[in-house]
């Protein structure tokens, strides 16, 4: 498991990936530096999303590979929810898996509209920090719309703490500069690199959207 870090507000939303691939099995560090997120723009709604988990589909193409060609063919027309749809089609691909190897996760924030919605799509995960030791079958679409600036931790969550979590939202409810917010989520990302280096890298990549379309 990598680090997706996802902070939403109503002002903003941010999101944070590292770049780290790891084989399943041993653990070790994979010399290759795969992008984990991407955004999406429609007319009426954007996100940015990211996963971690199973790093590349059965033939080959990296998962952000593939979320970048899923973006590609929705229509700007389309709702937010066919964003959410078809990232979960991933069930097409993840079936030729063995069910263990199929954990994965992929964080959505967005606006849809201006309205702040944060979605987690996992087989073994939920937005509440809840995990199960099993890998279901088939991908589960939670959504939720906060009312306050709340901070989620997708894949290696044990390696942040509650307090962690509370320090981004205190400075997400004080709509911080950018730069600050970015530096923070850098910050926490490379702290949990220094711990966990075969499975997080010390780089990663920050977006950031806003209620007014930015």
């Amino acid at each position: 498991m990598t680090l997706n870090l996802t902070v939403v507000s109503r002002e903003r939303i941010y999101q944070c990936a590292d770049y780290r691939l790891s084989n399943p099995r041993t653990r070790q560090a994979i010399d290759i530096e795969s992008p984990k997120i991407i955004l999406v723009n429609a007319y009426r709604w954007s996100a940015t999303v990211c996963y971690t988990g199973i790093a590349q589909i059965p033939d080959g193409t990296y998962v952000g590979d593939w979320l970048s060609a899923l973006a590609k063919d929705i229509s700007p027309n389309e709702p937010f929810n066919q964003l959410l749809d078809s990232i979960a089609g991933a069930d097409s691909w993840l079936r030729e898996y063995p069910l263990e190897s199929r954990r994965i996760s992929f964080s959505v924030g967005a606006f849809d509209v201006d309205q702040p919605v944060f979605a987690l799509i996992s087989n073994f995960e939920e937005p509440s920090g809840r995990m199960s030791q099993s890998v279901a079958s088939t991908l589960t679409v939670h959504r939720v719309r906060p009312d306050k600036p709340k901070a989620y931790v997708a894949g290696l969550k044990t390696a942040v703490s509650r307090q962690d979590r509370r320090q981004l939202e205190r400075l997400a409810s004080r709509n911080p500069e950018i730069s600050d917010m970015s530096m923070a989520l850098v910050e926490l990302n490379r702290r949990v690199a220094s711990a966990w280096p075969n499975l997080v890298s010390a780089a990663c990549f920050t977006t950031y959207l806003s209620h007014t379309g930015n």
